[in-house]
């Protein structure tokens, strides 16, 4: 992810979260860009997805929990840990729990498919930085889900977020045309406010 400005770039993997400050040249015949690592603030170590706030104050993490982490940029802190959009964290630990028990047989690592609880798949910030879209889907094939008594149809939600508040502000119910939220591939809020949500069949 790139700040608004230019001036940061954010990257990670499932390890460690970096942040790089970039600046420009500041004139003369040398073209020279410094580049400065900065650790992340406290709190986050890595993140699965990654998405500045226009006005370039937030960095928006979501780690491999789900919970997504408001980052102050200016004081470089943790200031929200936004967790509305997760199952309840009993249920949460309840089904961790036992797929590592299951997992650790075979010494295989536990995988979104062996959970029955919600992975953020996207996230967006609207250009007036007053709304947060997060998109959650369920990990898991149909037939596995079949099999294990879950739901065949993979489903997932919608939920926005209030980014002044930092609240949950409401968890849009799916289209007219599906019981629940088809898998979503990708997300955008125009300028007015407008939300539009694509699906694997460009609808």
């Amino acid at each position: 992810a790139i700040s608004p400005d230019g001036k940061m770039i954010a990257v990670s993997d499932v390890m460690s979260l970096r942040l790089f400050e970039i600046s420009s040249p500041k004139g003369g015949d040398e073209i020279t860009w410094s580049v400065r690592r900065q650790d992340p603030p406290a709190g986050v170590t890595s993140a699965q997805l990654l998405a500045f706030a226009p006005d370039g104050k937030h960095l928006v993490a979501v780690t491999a929990s789900g919970a997504a982490h408001i980052i102050d940029l200016d004081k470089w802190v943790v200031s929200s840990v936004l967790k509305s959009h997760l199952p309840k964290a009993s249920a949460a630990a309840v089904a961790l729990a036992a797929a590592v028990r299951r997992r650790r047989v075979d010494e295989v690592n536990v995988k979104p498919s062996d959970l029955d609880v919600p992975i953020v798949s996207h996230i967006q910030v609207s250009t007036d930085n007053q709304w947060l879209v997060v998109v959650t889907a369920r990990g898991g094939e149909e037939t596995d889900r079949m099999v294990d008594g879950l739901a065949g149809t993979i489903g997932g939600a919608v939920h926005v977020y209030n980014f002044d508040t930092m609240k949950l502000h409401v968890s849009l119910p799916p289209p007219k045309t599906h019981a629940v939220w088809p898998p979503i591939s990708a997300v955008s809020i125009s300028p007015s406010g407008v939300l539009a949500l694509a699906g694997p069949s460009n609808a």
